[in-house]
This record gives C-alpha cells, sequence and structure tokens, in this order.
C-alpha cells in the first residue's frame, strides 16, 4: 500500500525542498541529500509506485519508458563508472517505499 506521505512524495508536491536537477512530465530527478558517490542522484516516478515491482505491474508503458530514459539521460552525464541501484522492499534495504533509482558517478579510477 502506497503511502502519500513520504517524503518522495513531498518532495514531488513541492512540500519539501530538494535540489531538483531535471523534471518532465512523469519523473523527476534529484540530487541525494546524503550522497555515497561524488554524483549521487535519485530518479523518481510522478506516479504513485511503492517500488520496482509495482512499478511494472501498474505503469503505463510511456511511464515506463520515461523512467528507463531519464535514468539513461543520468547515466550519459557521468564519464566512467557508474552504479544504478533500486532497493525493493524493507528486506531488500528500501527505507522511502516511493519507488526510486540511485544513480551514482564520479568514483576514482582504478589504476
Amino acid at each position: 500500500m502506497y503511502d502519500n506521505s513520504n517524503i518522495f512524495a513531498k518532495i514531488l508536491r513541492k512540500e519539501l525542498e530538494s535540489e531538483f536537477v531535471s523534471e518532465n512530465e512523469h519523473c523527476v530527478v534529484i540530487k541525494d541529500k546524503y550522497p555515497d558517490a561524488p554524483i549521487h542522484n535519485l530518479v523518481l516516478p510522478r506516479g504513485d509506485y511503492v517500488d520496482f515491482r509495482d512499478f511494472c505491474s501498474r505503469a503505463s508503458e510511456v511511464e515506463k519508458v520515461a523512467f528507463v530514459d531519464a535514468i539513461g539521460q543520468e547515466l550519459n552525464k557521468i564519464d566512467g563508472g557508474a552504479k544504478v541501484l533500486m532497493n525493493i522492499g524493507k528486506d531488500g534495504g528500501q527505507f522511502v517505499f516511493h519507488l526510486h533509482a540511485h544513480v551514482l558517478g564520479g568514483f576514482p579510477k582504478k589504476g
């Protein structure tokens, strides 16, 4: 069950401030408030999806393409290696139950 009071829902409604990187009709990209890498952005669909499973089962094709495209656009901004991470469910490390993809990069180059 989706909780409309989660932090990302509040950010999407602009009830809480966040540093927006980009946005379109279906997705927003924000900077992670507690980055784990030099570049750490979050891609959020605007719809009320709990996690990736929920998104895959309920989102429209247009929303799915927009979400994957937003992740790809973030990856294209990163030189070198990158990571895309989605935690799914409490046991999978998810703390905020609104679908979001972490896009991380800017790691030091290895020898």
